[in-house]
């Protein structure tokens, strides 16, 4: 299946073994969106629409709590 035509999947991870370790778990199944800043994620969110979002809890900056909180709020669905 192409990228195009797979569902999106958001990973968010402060750690880039752990971004890798989980893009190449989930690339057959998902279009996976990879990155250790949460405001690029946010970007992310509000550009593409995310089937699922992935998050570390303990982020620099923002916690994933707030994370997923903002996320909601710029795409409810």
């Amino acid at each position: 299946m192409s990228s195009a035509h797979k569902p999106r999947l958001l990973v968010v991870d402060d750690e880039e073994r752990i971004l890798t370790a989980l893009k190449s778990v989930f690339r057959e199944d998902y279009h996976v969106f990879a990155t250790s800043d949460c405001e690029h994620a946010l970007t992310f969110i509000a550009k593409y629409r995310m089937h699922a979002i992935v998050s570390d809890q303990r982020m620099p900056g923002m916690n994933g709590v707030d994370l997923l909180r903002r996320a909601k709020e710029i795409a409810p669905g």
